[in-house]
């Protein structure tokens, strides 16, 4: 229990010395400076974890912040997945066109290049099976490794140039009519070149989550 001074007392209480006044100090303010001196080399080393080089963070912000980068980051790996099982069975159906070309060329003139059957030959579905086959093993690749951005530019390319040819065969050269069996991979190719589109911005997000993500000591 402490007793505070008068005003007359506290003159009483004070010495002057050759080095300045020095007085009476209550026991509670002098313990509460020893414990903030004691506790100094603590609180610093506790807030340099959260120190960057141009802000300070508070623990409980830091864990704000990396619960809502998880939860976006949560969601953008669902999508990825998506693509990446959308690419996988877009790559077994391209082999599975592959074997066809090899095994029958009449395949693709009864089913994609029915405008001028007389132009498929055996020579022509092995190219065709050929270019299928090197399609399917990019996007089965893209699928394993989706995060590698140049293999996702390259699997991007075989959509956009597998558009580009059904396309100009039917609408250019018309060795192809819009029938069920072209449509099928126009349809395929431009949902393809719109998922990998939209998958742009995620593998971007998911990156700059993953550079914040918060370091085990």
């Amino acid at each position: 229990m402490t007793q505070e001074l008068a005003d007359e007392s506290k003159l009483l209480t004070t010495i002057t010395t050759h080095k300045g006044l020095f007085g009476i100090r209550s026991v509670v303010v002098i313990f509460q400076r020893n414990m903030e001196s004691c506790s100094k080399p603590f609180r610093e080393q506790l807030y340099s974890r959260t120190t960057s080089s141009s802000q300070v963070e508070t623990p409980r912000n830091i864990s704000t912040t990396w619960r809502r980068c998880y939860a976006d980051w949560t969601g953008m790996s669902r999508f990825l997945n998506v693509l990446r099982s959308w690419l996988l069975m877009v790559a077994v159906i391209a082999a599975g066109n592959t074997i066809q070309s090899f095994r029958d060329h009449s395949f693709l003139s009864e089913k994609l290049y029915t405008g001028t059957p007389t132009l498929v030959n055996g020579l022509q579905a092995r190219t065709f099976g050929i270019w299928t086959l090197l399609s399917s093993i990019i996007r089965c690749t893209c699928a394993m490794d989706i995060h590698n951005r140049m293999l996702y530019h390259i699997t991007l390319w075989t959509f956009i140039l597998a558009l580009g040819h059904f396309l100009s065969e039917s609408f250019v050269y018309h060795t192809a009519p819009i029938t069920i069996g072209v449509i099928a991979p126009l349809l395929v190719a431009s949902l393809s070149i719109l998922g990998m589109m939209v998958g742009f911005q995620y593998m971007e997000e998911s990156q700059e989550a993953n550079s914040i993500r918060p370091k085990r000591m």
